[in-house]
């Protein structure tokens, strides 16, 4: 690609010595160039951009470190679009270390996340907490694993830079340096930050998984309030995998209720059920990229709709409860899916588990089922329409963290001081 735009490039600058007549293909060159430029970029219809001069991100502000968002370029909004890094050409479709497309998941690269996770894990255990987090996150990350010890869980931050991964072990919460796992995304066409950090964290759960662990793969908002292990334990054996429920409907959707992807349980301790899990999370990615490729405006959610199209897609069976309507009125209840055709693997199919919503609420319902619920999150407030989706935003700022801070004090979920 960059080859070929330097080939413009020396053609407009011979044309530009020609006679008039050239100029109608100089015209047209300079046109291909711009078609070029447009093809690199990521909605470029949408709104107006100007090319970032300065870092998207610092940590640094001045002369103190910058409040969680404080260092990252503001002014987003959902149809005006400030600030874009320079396009870059080349770059792949698949995800990271090239896992896509049924290769065998790449172990090497996350060994060391493997070693700190066993470190983290008391002896004769599989289970674990992970979530990822970067600089900005780190508040919300130390908070996530205080609720994760209160409650005896063994948890692991992958951090996504190494100024979080000092701050962390400094606090005495088990961290992983990522960096390097991050970077690797920057060889795909996931060139915002957001983007990289939310499909990292499905990696590095996937690498975990491939490691034998069984997996409680969240967001760092996710706070837990009950030991989530021993609810897992309980839970049918032949069950793969669970997320929580999205909203209940047998009329809208097929299984009776939807299912959100951004809280995960994964069953790697069984050598059965370890490659259907690791082939339905590659699947989704391989389907997210593919949906941001094509559909710029998916932004940072990609991967969840690869999820959410393998979910909608698949041929699937009811279980337990037998049929639709039952499971949209049972929600507190776990369902039992099986989802067949290309995710069956060993002569099996995987088995998706729907968490019980009185158990696993969904955001911002946490202070109905206060009283039993083993997870609660909070929504971040919408106080300002003009931020509620900032399609092509690189990274939260300072005004997204305070509310959202403001918010989990109200609802019981901060527990920092």
């Amino acid at each position: 690609m960059r080859k070929s735009i330097r080939v413009v490039v020396l053609l407009l600058l011979a044309c530009s010595a020609l006679p008039p007549c050239c100029a109608k293909k100089a015209r047209g060159l300079r046109q291909r160039a711009k078609r070029q430029e447009r093809k690199l970029r990521s909605g470029n219809n949408l709104g107006n951009w100007v090319e970032a001069t300065e870092p998207m991100h610092k940590n640094v502000c001045g002369d103190h470190v910058c409040r969680p968002g404080e260092g990252n370029l503001k002014g987003y909004e959902h149809w005006k679009q400030p600030y874009e890094s320079k396009p870059l050409g080349g770059l792949s479709k698949y995800p990271a270390h090239d896992w896509s497309r049924g290769a065998a998941f790449p172990d090497d690269k996350y060994a060391s996340l493997v070693a700190a996770a066993r470190s983290a894990v008391p002896g004769g255990s599989s289970f674990i907490a992970l979530t990822v987090a970067d600089f900005d996150f780190r508040l919300l990350a130390e908070n996530w694993y205080t609720a994760a010890k209160a409650v005896a869980t063994p948890a692991l931050v992958h951090a996504l830079d190494s100024d979080v991964f000092s701050y962390l072990t400094a606090r005495g919460v088990p961290a992983h340096n990522g960096t390097a796992n991050l970077q690797a995304w920057e060889s795909t066409k996931l060139q915002r930050h957001i983007q990289r950090a939310l499909a990292e964290r499905h990696m590095a759960a996937a690498a975990l998984v491939s490691a034998g662990f069984d997996v409680m793969m969240c967001d760092t908002t996710h706070v837990l309030r009950r030991s989530v292990e021993s609810f897992f334990r309980a839970q049918p054996a032949q069950v793969d995998l669970f997320a929580p429920r999205g909203n209940c409907n047998a009329r809208k959707e097929r299984a009776g209720c939807g299912a959100r992807w951004n809280f995960m349980l994964m069953r790697g301790s069984s050598a059965a059920a370890r490659p259907r899990v690791l082939k339905f999370v590659q699947s989704a990615m391989d389907t997210g990229m593919i949906d941001f490729y094509l559909r710029w405006w998916a932004g940072h959610h990609c991967i969840f709709m690869g999820y959410e199209k393998l979910f909608r897609t698949a041929p699937l069976e009811l279980e337990a409860p037998a049929t639709a309507a039952l499971n949209a009125e049972q929600p507190n209840a776990t369902a039992v899916i099986r989802l067949k055709g290309k995710l069956c693997t060993g002569g099996d199919c995987l088995r998706l588990g729907q968490l019980p919503a009185n158990l696993f609420p969904a955001p911002g319902a946490y202070p109905t089922f206060q009283s039993e619920a083993m997870v609660g999150r909070t929504n971040r407030p919408d106080k300002d329409p003009k931020r509620s989706h900032r399609l092509r935003l690189d990274r939260y700022d300072e005004t997204d963290f305070d509310n959202l801070k403001e918010a989990m004090t109200a609802e019981g979920l901060w527990l920092l001081r």
